[in-house]
């Protein structure tokens, strides 16, 4: 055949209705046995491929998931998508996965780019305020969770790494060592899980009653603390004295350690080393340094679990007021708190 075969081609050839095709696709339960090796024979000398598309068309969604991203390269994100397409394929639902670079407008493509898909529901990690486009995509039925990003704002369930216990953690893991200077490599303060672990470190050094050096930086790549780390070794530089420094992300954890260790600084001796967030993309590192990871296959199977259970449609009556089902009605968004876990490695362990 010059064209895609068509499930009128399948019903043809195997002699039945085009109906019975359709069941012996997605209801094979309810079609006799030798009918449906008839289809499938069809299905096979045909090439026939199921037009998923349109199954989504005539039914409104489908059983496939979209799951945006902010950044592939941190592997936190691939953890969440692990945990996520682990989550689905029990249920019989698949996993597309996009990144966004970080980037909102290409976040809000791919945002419709499911929605006009039919996509059962979107999980999204935002880097900034998505509410609008979050609202789009529910005014037309998909449910979304968000993932590591609170947004008082939106009207969806929500999955958060505990960033505050995450600064925390890393900030009594020094004290417990007998450092009493503390130095916080502060990434840019719009990005809310850098807000979050910026309050653990402040609440940590509080109630330890140690000295705090916090310093503000553009970036969260690894020349960002580099260059951080560079700028002040000669002054952080005292006999007997002993530092602590916890970089707000793994990245910024790798360039500090590269410093040092280009200026002959011993790490942990004269400076000992926390990472935050487990990106394992900056685990290279001259002396491995401890680091508080986050959860990401929690983080997926979990976002997963609240998106199924949101009735379909619920989204789209909740945008425009109309009456809910029982079911729907039963609904409630829930927020989960998931606790990071604190890794010692080389960079700290030596302390012991």
């Amino acid at each position: 055949m010059s064209r895609a075969a068509r499930v009128s081609d399948v019903a043809r050839l195997a002699g039945v209705s085009i109906g019975t095709v359709s069941n012996v696709l997605n209801n094979p339960g309810v079609v006799a046995e030798a009918t449906r090796r008839r289809v499938h024979d069809a299905i096979a000398q045909l090439q026939y491929v199921p037009n998923a598309n349109a199954r989504s068309l005539a039914s409104g969604s489908s059983d496939t998931i979209g799951l945006i991203v902010p950044d592939l390269h941190n592997t936190v994100f691939v953890d969440v998508a692990r945990g996520a397409q682990d989550a689905a394929a029990e249920q019989g639902a698949t996993l597309l996965i996009a990144s966004s670079s970080s980037d909102l407008a290409v976040q809000d493509r791919y945002l419709d780019l499911f929605d006009e898909n039919r996509v059962r529901g979107i999980l999204l990690a935002p880097m900034s305020d998505s509410s609008e486009g979050i609202r789009r995509v529910r005014a037309h039925g998909r449910p979304v969770v968000l993932l590591n990003y609170r947004d008082t704002e939106a009207d969806c369930c929500t999955v958060l790494v505990d960033n505050e216990l995450d600064g925390q953690l890393a900030v009594e893991h020094l004290v417990a060592r007998g450092i009493r200077d503390i130095v916080f490599l502060a990434g840019p303060e719009r990005l809310q899980p850098i807000r979050d672990r910026r309050v653990g470190v402040r609440r940590a050094v509080l109630a330890a009653g140690v000295a705090l050096e916090e310093i503000e930086l553009g970036g969260i790549q690894p020349d960002d603390g580099r260059d951080a780390v560079r700028a002040r070794i000669d002054g952080w530089r005292r006999p007997g004295r002993r530092i602590g420094l916890v970089a707000s992300t793994d990245l910024l954890a790798l360039g500090a350690v590269r410093a040092l260790w280009s200026a002959r600084v011993s790490v942990p001796g004269e400076v000992a080393v926390v990472g935050c967030d487990g990106n394992r993309m900056a685990w290279e590192s001259p002396v491995p340094f401890t680091t508080v990871e986050a959860p990401g296959l929690a983080m997926g199977r979990e976002a997963v679990r609240l998106l199924l259970a949101e009735p379909i449609g619920r989204a789209a009556r909740a945008a425009d007021g109309s009456d809910a089902s029982d079911a729907e009605s039963a609904h409630r968004h829930e927020t989960v708190l998931i606790p990071p876990t604190l890794t010692p490695k080389e960079s700290t362990r030596a302390l012991d």
